[in-house]
């Protein structure tokens, strides 16, 4: 079975739901984290772990910032993760922790992973001696305790695929830094902050509206990875961003606003997609802009067919974790 995951678990982010399909893989894309290269099954490698760790099925009601117990809390040397799908965790530690997919640009496509890690919602508290950074915790750390906890054995494939290029066009790009302050910062797997009023920043707090045949996208204060991420997500095939923003061009973060006609080539989950409210359906884009040329004329950004590299985690096996 080929399954689609999200980066930053989107399925919570972007309120959506994402089937799980055979025949389908849509690719991830992870950041760049400056981690050790360790893989799971190696055994060459000494990965730190966690003395304690306590895993919980959330119940019906246990909101993104419930963990169906005590308070969370962020401190060194634990890590907090309140009701979330298991699906992208697993994708991200794998990224942090193997250096052949820290590559910039990369998708990920996730083979061989049950319905249940992106249904069944687990709260996850664990702590370590010592001051681990929090991308150890989250990489190589989780990674191990998936491995002992859940049965985790996985291994990593790369095939040449269809795939899309995104380059910056010959204008330069169009979109312009955000305000500080403007919204309010999010760390996955933590309680939703209060944020009075102001919307959380990067796909978190992604607003959407019809206008005819077009769907409206704003995504406040995201950097243009997390843009990247979304924009790899909702396409028919991964991704390779080869702008070069993140690493040697532009800093910080943006606004980002994306007017297009979703259709067949951007069969990804969105917010409002299938709204007909205001306008035609998505099914139905006469009329309107494709996403190749909303990027050239509203972003700067050119996306063009080509073939590339596409990794793959195959879950060779996983269980449900025991009862604490």
């Amino acid at each position: 079975m080929r399954c689609t995951v999200n980066y930053l678990g989107l399925k919570q982010s972007l309120g959506t739901t994402i089937a799980l399909a055979t025949g389908l893989a849509v690719p991830v894309v992870f950041g760049i984290i400056a981690t050790p290269a360790i893989h799971g099954q190696s055994g060459t490698t000494t990965t730190p772990r966690f003395d304690a760790a306590s895993i919980k099925l959330c119940k019906d009601g246990d909101g993104p910032g419930r963990s169906g117990g005590g308070p969370p809390a962020r401190s060194p040397g634990r890590l907090h993760i309140a009701c979330a799908p298991m699906l992208g965790f697993i994708a991200n530690a794998y990224t942090s922790s193997d250096a052949a997919a820290q590559r910039p640009g990369r998708g990920l496509a996730i083979e061989g992973a049950p319905a249940w890690l992106n249904s069944d919602r687990y709260a996850i508290d664990a702590e370590a001696d010592g001051v681990p950074g929090e991308q150890m915790m989250r990489g190589p750390m989780l990674w191990a305790l998936f491995e002992d906890r859940f049965k985790l054995r996985a291994h990593r494939e790369t095939r040449e695929i269809p795939v899309y290029t995104l380059t910056v066009a010959k204008a330069g790009p169009k979109f312009h830094p955000s305000q500080e302050g403007s919204c309010i910062q999010h760390v996955l797997g933590e309680p939703l902050p209060d944020t009075g009023g102001k919307p959380l920043c990067g796909l978190g707090g992604m607003r959407t509206a019809r206008n005819g045949p077009n769907l409206k996208l704003d995504v406040p204060g995201a950097s243009f990875l997390n843009f990247s991420t979304f924009l790899s997500i909702i396409l028919d095939r991964p991704m390779i961003d080869k702008t070069g923003i993140d690493k040697t061009g532009i800093a910080g973060t943006f606004d980002f606003h994306l007017e297009f006609a979703p259709d067949e080539t951007t069969p990804g989950p969105i917010p409002g997609k299938d709204d007909n409210r205001n306008g035609p359906a998505a099914s139905d884009p006469i009329g309107g802009t494709s996403i190749f040329t909303a990027l050239q004329e509203q972003l700067g950004l050119k996306l063009e067919a080509a073939k590339g590299p596409g990794d793959f985690l195959v879950i060779d096996h996983i269980e449900r974790p025991s009862e604490n």
